[in-house]
C-alpha cells in the first residue's frame, strides 16, 4: 500500500500538534525527536513506509488519549521484551539517550 506525500505530511502534522497539551520539556523533546526521526526516514523504502506510518498514528492516538485522560496521565508505553529484543543496537542506544534526556529535563 502506497502512502501519498500528502498523507505523509498530514500525520506528520498531527503528531507535532499533539504535542501542544504536553509540559514544555515533553514538548521540546518530542517535537526534536519526531523531527529527527521523520528526517532519518525520508527516504525508506516502501516496505518500512507502512510500518513507519502505523507507529507514528499509535503514537499520536496515545498522546491524545493521555491528554483527554486529564493532567496526570502518563503518555506512551512500556516496550514488550519482544519489541526491546528486536531493536538494532543503533536503537536500543537512542532508547537510552531519549531516557536519559526525559529524566534531565523533568528534574
Amino acid at each position: 500500500m502506497a502512502t501519498s506525500r500528502r498523507a505523509m505530511l498530514s500525520l506528520y502534522r498531527s503528531v507535532l500538534r499533539s504535542h501542544h497539551a504536553l509540559p514544555p520539556f515533553m514538548r521540546v523533546l518530542g517535537d526534536t525527536y519526531v523531527r529527527e526521526e521523520w528526517r532519518k526516514h525520508r527516504g525508506a523504502g516502501p516496505q518500512f513506509v507502512q510500518a513507519f506510518t502505523r507507529q507514528w498514528e499509535e503514537y499520536a492516538m496515545a498522546v491524545r488519549g493521555a491528554q483527554k485522560a486529564g493532567g496526570g496521565a502518563a503518555v506512551g508505553r512500556d516496550l514488550s521484551p519482544q519489541q526491546l529484543q528486536s531493536l538494532s543496537p543503533e536503537q536500543r542506544e537512542k532508547l537510552r539517550q531519549l531516557e536519559d534526556r526525559s529524566r534531565h529535563s523533568s528534574s
